[in-house]
């Protein structure tokens, strides 16, 4: 019923550049799908809105909780053997992470690739990742 993507993004969204080459640079392509308003850059709020997107198509049963039956669903999707950065937000260590765990936990891959700390994920910030990623 719900598609499934890559979480860290947002929770996914842990991955290295080096990481991300190794996936042909996917990882940042779902981080730049959450540029609501086109303009090349990202903010911290169009991350957050996009992981909170990401948290309700995962959650498949609708519960407020992505089980670990949906984290590897989502790895499966990723690709076979992915590593669960997820596990990191489950903070009371019941197995499961609520929306509230998600929200408390940081967008790894906006803080990468966020150089200067200011909120927005720049272009030219966008584009040093990409480089970097390219030149291998």
């Amino acid at each position: 019923m719900k598609t499934i993507v890559w979480i860290t993004a947002a929770l996914c969204l842990a991955a290295s550049p080096a990481m991300a080459q190794q996936r042909g640079g996917g990882g940042l392509d779902r981080l730049l799908a959450w540029d609501a308003n086109g303009d090349g850059a990202i903010t911290r709020a169009e991350a957050e809105a996009g992981r909170l997107a990401m948290f309700a198509r995962l959650d498949a049963d609708d519960d407020g909780y992505l089980s670990e039956a949906e984290r590897a669903a989502m790895r499966q999707g990723q690709r076979q053997g992915g590593r669960d950065r997820s596990a990191a937000a489950d903070t009371d260590r019941d197995g499961r992470i609520s929306r509230a765990e998600m929200n408390a936990s940081p967008i790894r891959g906006f803080e990468r690739i966020d150089a200067n700390r200011d909120g927005v994920a720049s272009a030219d910030e966008i584009q040093a990742v990409r480089s970097r990623m390219n030149a291998g």
